[in-house]
């Protein structure tokens, strides 16, 4: 039960005074912004008449009301794979958008090109892509993201003064937004099948491209 009492005692930590800095500012109002300006563009599509965007609003409405839903849901499953895995303390404020003093230096508007892989098999792609682009321009700087540990430790073997390897944020629109505003990549790269919305819209707020490929 040890690696449960850690775990809990690391919650604890985290949702305590001068834990997580994004729970600690979140409160019932302030996650209302979000769903009230995702409101706002549904009603601006619906007043356009525009099929196409009423239907793209209305999935970022109904992505955003049901992924939290989701994640609390699929909590408890989350929890025991981190406990059997191990580790699961790493880095963990990385998949809030929350990063280390030195993380962020090396991460936080530098113009890296962003690129995203779930896990090994992706990201060994993701580093063969890095390595071609880099090939061919050798000024390119990256930050590489994976959803798993094992993921991570394979880019983190990978690390250097170009490559940043990062938890990849909830795709949870403040968290979402958050990672995005702190990173503001050059592009954002998806590898395989793995599209986050939130992430993918709030990089292209930013004016920045987010491009899809597969291997």
């Amino acid at each position: 039960m040890s690696n449960l009492d850690d775990l809990i005692t690391t919650a604890h930590k985290l949702r305590a005074p001068g834990g997580c800095p994004w729970d600690a500012e979140q409160t019932h109002e302030s996650l209302l912004t979000y769903l009230i300006e995702e409101t706002h563009e549904l009603i601006d599509a619906v007043q356009s008449k525009d099929p196409k965007a009423i239907k793209e609003e209305l999935g970022d409405v109904l992505y955003n009301v049901i992924f939290p839903v989701a994640v609390l849901l699929m909590l408890p499953g989350f929890l025991v794979r981190m406990i059997r895995r191990g580790k699961y303390r790493h880095k963990f404020g990385q998949r809030f958008g929350i990063y280390s003093t030195g993380v962020r230096e090396k991460i936080a508007g530098t113009g890296r090109v962003w690129v995203h892989a779930v896990s090994v098999g992706e990201v060994n792609i993701a580093l063969k892509l890095i390595q071609a682009l880099r090939d061919g321009d050798p000024a390119l700087t990256f930050i590489l993201s994976t959803t798993t540990s094992t993921g991570f430790k394979l880019a983190a073997s990978r690390k250097s003064p170009w490559l940043e390897p990062i938890y990849n944020p909830l795709d949870f629109l403040p968290v979402a937004r958050r990672a995005v505003q702190t990173i503001r990549p050059r592009a954002l790269i998806l590898v395989e099948a793995e599209v986050w919305p939130n992430v993918v819209c709030e990089t292209r707020r930013l004016g920045a491209k987010a491009i899809l490929v597969n291997a």
